[in-house]
């Protein structure tokens, strides 16, 4: 019996008793309905997330009245839809009945032409394409440091989008299955343009959460969408954030291969954000290497691609990240410019997550001038700030800085601590090679311990090998031989 229901097109020929049937008897009640009901019950049958909320129907009709939920109360009160909940908004979400989705999938197939599904998923994915986009607005202070498409959006109610993104980040995690089947739907369904730019715009969740896997496959169903359609543009944009997302790994050999791909088409078009966003993230991975003139050249060149393009978040991005150069080659008061005129971009535009990273920094610089006690507030004030705004991955980042504190100042069981901490906020997210180089930290203070050390040390040489992360392997390796 399963077997023979788990083919969805045949599904309702076994839901047979003698002469019932499920199919008559959905029937019955269809054809009791609106005509404008029946077809909003077919088109709702394409969504594909979990469940429902009201403005969808809005989309799908192409009905821009204030309460869309007024278009869902039909099929409620003949119990095609249920009511799943009520969102933070006090709007209601909706779900189907299997067998009832089933059913309306036939109909739909049977009463809509392939022109007009393609137009209603078209406004549905634009739909989410709209929020997503508000959401990152909200977070970034605009739409900065992002690359959009031109497929059209469509706007749910605008006092609904302001409830919702009241809190992005939390409207971004509550939506997260839906967001993520919409990419893969929209790129399985041609509609390139939606795909691309709809799973760029949700590394703003993903890159606070640690969403790694999510960013990839994302990606890669948008990937393939993009090269098949011959998006040239839609393909750079993907592999620039590809890039981005190997970088995060460590894995930079792959990363610098995906981003020079992704620049020389962004040249191609003469894309100033895009150039600006592949450079900024080439000069991280040769300011990691420990190349900084060819990360100072980098970071100069993207610098004027975001000016260029009029992008003042990414400007501060390029001055907080070199100043960690300037840092390392002892131009204090050069690194101190770089990270006033950051923040003040910042505070200027409402973004809190570059605020917290740039205090990051200036917490590095207090400890690179000895100015210990400073640095360990300023990075406790950015701790809280991580916390705050659910920033996992910037919370394992100061756990680790902290670590490095305590260690300067002679503290090692504060140290060890924090280190510990920070194996478990990283390794917590899958980041296994942040987990590794927290290992690799708190390894280096084990001299007493070797048992302990080793401990640490096995997987974190396995991550690094994996990762191609040679320097850090290297160390490892030696500690490890100390060690027997």
């Amino acid at each position: 019996m399963v077997q023979r229901l788990a083919n969805e097109r045949h599904r309702l020929d076994e839901l047979t008793h003698g002469e019932m049937t499920m199919r008559a008897s959905l029937s019955l009640t269809y054809e009791g309905l609106a005509p404008e009901d029946r077809r909003l019950l077919r088109l709702l049958s394409m969504a594909q997330a979990p469940t429902l909320p009201s403005w969808l129907a809005g989309a799908l009709l192409d009905d821009h009245r204030p309460f869309p939920s007024d278009l869902m109360e039909p099929l409620v009160d003949v119990q095609m839809l249920d009511v799943a909940g009520v969102e933070r908004t006090g709007g209601f979400r909706y779900r189907f009945h299997e067998i009832i989705r089933v059913y309306a999938r036939e109909q739909l197939a049977a009463h809509h032409s392939p022109e007009e599904r393609q137009e209603a998923l078209a406004r549905m994915a634009g739909g989410w394409m709209h929020l997503a986009q508000q959401a990152h607005r909200t977070v970034y202070g605009g739409d900065f440091t992002v690359l959009h498409g031109d497929a059209p959006r469509w706007e749910p109610p605008a006092s609904y989008t302001d409830e919702v993104l009241a809190d992005p980040l939390a409207w971004l995690d509550a939506e997260q299955a839906s967001l993520c089947g919409m990419v893969q739907h929209t790129a399985d369904a041609g509609l390139h343009d939606l795909s691309w730019d709809l799973a760029t715009s949700l590394v703003t969740l993903f890159e606070v959460r640690g969403h790694y896997d999510l960013w990839e496959q994302t990606h890669l169903s948008a990937l393939a969408a993009v090269r098949k359609a011959g998006n040239l543009r839609g393909t750079a944009a993907v592999r620039a954030s590809l890039g981005s997302l190997y970088m995060s790994r460590n894995q930079f050999d792959t990363a610098r291969q995906t981003l020079n791909s992704a620049l020389d088409v962004f040249q191609a078009l003469d894309d100033p954000m895009g150039e600006a966003l592949c450079r900024r993230d080439m000069a991280l991975i040769a300011r990691t290497s420990g190349d900084d003139t060819t990360a100072l050249d980098l970071y100069r060149r993207s610098l004027a691609d975001f000016d260029r393009a009029g992008d003042v978040v990414g400007r501060a991005i390029v001055l907080t990240q070199s100043a960690h150069i300037r840092m390392r080659q002892g131009d204090i008061a050069a690194a101190q410019g770089q990270l006033d005129e950051a923040l003040d971009i910042y505070e200027g535009v409402g973004y809190t997550g570059g605020r917290a990273r740039t205090l990051r920094r200036v917490g590095q610089l207090l400890l690179a001038q000895g100015r210990s006690d400073l640095a360990v507030l300023t990075f406790t004030e950015v701790l809280e700030l991580c916390r705050d705004s659910g920033d996992v991955i910037g919370e394992g980042h100061l756990l680790r800085d902290l670590g490095h504190a305590f260690a300067v100042m002679g503290r090692p069981d504060r140290a060890r601590d924090f280190f510990d901490r920070a194996v478990t906020a990283r390794e917590g997210v899958m980041d296994f090679s942040g987990g590794a180089l927290a290992r690799l930290d708190l390894a280096r203070l084990l001299d007493a311990e070797p048992g302990r050390s080793r401990e640490l040390l096995v997987p974190a040489v396995e991550v690094f090998r994996e990762r191609r992360m040679g320097r850090e392997l290297a160390e490892a390796e030696r500690l490890l031989a100390t060690g027997r």
